[in-house]
């Protein structure tokens, strides 16, 4: 027997998903983010995707801004649970 806890699909395929990304609000603007989204394309170049995603609640107007700078475009959007999110992609 299997449950399925969470069924909503978060990537399409061929994507490599960046499921979560958080700094401390104390730690903000110190660049940590910004390190770690330069490193996502790397490590998923690496693994031999061309895409990466990931998906942004549609409060997030901060992080929302930093993906953009980082190069992601918003594709479409994505209900997941009972919230909304933009789809965000980024070839590599």
């Amino acid at each position: 027997m299997t449950t399925d806890i969470f069924t909503d699909k978060e990537a399409q395929k061929g994507e490599w998903y960046i499921d979560a990304l958080a700094v401390s609000p104390r730690d903000w603007g110190k660049g940590i983010a910004s390190r770690l989204m330069e490193l996502a394309p790397k490590l998923a170049k690496k693994h031999g995707y061309k895409k990466v995603s990931l998906n942004v609640d549609l409060e997030k107007t901060r992080a929302q801004q930093l993906y953009l700078r980082k190069g992601f475009k918003t594709t479409n959007s994505m209900t997941i649970g009972d919230r909304v999110y933009d789809h965000m992609v980024k070839e590599v």
